[in-house]
């Protein structure tokens, strides 16, 4: 009879172990599965923020050209402000390292689209030289 009970008691331990894994496996995978989305909502903040950037520089730059190159600097300082409001939307700490990589790439991604514009605006201000000599 003995043998019974700790036949019995062993099926009862299994399965209550069974259970408890299967628990901690579920949890683990709806973590894994939220995790996605955690990491999508700064990626789209991101995206968001960087087109803000872009929308202004269009708007007020690009349909301008050619522009003084302090002026271009100006508009530039702004559009980028207006992005960095778009990345508080976070609501994150700032010494947050998925906030850091953030404001990281956004300044990379900012800092190249300026050039871009700035590059642009001295081939627009080397035209319009060619034209006035013309």
């Amino acid at each position: 009879m003995v043998t019974g009970q700790q036949s019995y008691s062993n099926s009862v331990h299994r399965a209550m172990t069974e259970v408890d894994e299967s628990m901690i496996l579920g949890r683990a995978s709806t973590m894994i599965s939220d995790a996605p989305q955690t990491v999508l909502q700064p990626a789209s903040v991101l995206k968001e923020a960087i087109q803000s950037y872009r929308r202004e520089m269009s708007k007020k730059a690009m349909a301008q050209l050619p522009m003084d190159e302090d002026a271009l600097y100006e508009i530039h300082k702004a559009a980028k402000e207006s992005g960095m409001d778009v990345l508080s939307e976070l609501n994150m700490d700032e010494r947050d390292p998925v906030l850091v990589d953030c404001r990281r790439e956004y300044n990379a991604k900012v800092d190249e689209i300026y050039e871009e514009v700035a590059s642009e605006n001295k081939v627009a201000i080397q035209q319009q030289c060619v034209c006035t000599v013309c």
